[in-house]
């Protein structure tokens, strides 16, 4: 079976800090599980988040988020077949819209505030590409899974 890369945008509901990094822990332990990699951004109330692996299991996993109430209008940014993973060895790498990876997403997102709904599918791929690049190169391994103050 070839490689599928998803990323969608979502509206969150009622999320804080501890939520947020239980949200991380779990998305970690189910992509594993399923061979799933990927990276997650959270700001301003909204989600990015970008998923690669196997057909079957990206559509059972993104059924498994479409399904979750602290997700609200899923809008699919983009989809299809690939050749090789962007995040590979991270189940769900979080990439905080805070510190240098700020500096990355603030190239991409088109106005002061994180709104990933606006993005176009080119410049949401070219920011995945981006953050991968950082987040492969980065000696902060603890943004894995620390939340941005």
């Amino acid at each position: 079976m070839g490689l599928y890369r998803l990323i969608y945008a979502s509206t969150a509901t009622d999320i804080d800090r501890d939520l947020l990094t239980n949200i991380i822990e779990t998305s970690n332990r189910l992509n594993s599980k399923n061979y799933i990699t990927g990276m997650m951004i959270f700001d301003n109330g909204y989600f990015l988040q970008l998923l690669e692996g196997e057909r079957a299991f990206l559509t059972k996993r993104f059924l498994e988020i479409s399904k979750d109430t602290h997700h609200n209008d899923i809008e699919i940014l983009t989809c299809g077949p690939i050749h090789a993973r962007l995040f590979t060895g991270w189940g769900a790498r979080y990439l905080g819209s805070q510190g240098a990876s700020s500096k990355i997403l603030k190239r991409y997102q088109g106005g002061p505030e994180f709104n990933p709904y606006k993005f176009t599918s080119s410049n949401v791929e070219y920011l995945c590409l981006d953050m991968s690049t950082f987040a492969v190169s980065s000696n902060d391994v603890a943004n894995k899974l620390s939340i941005a103050q």
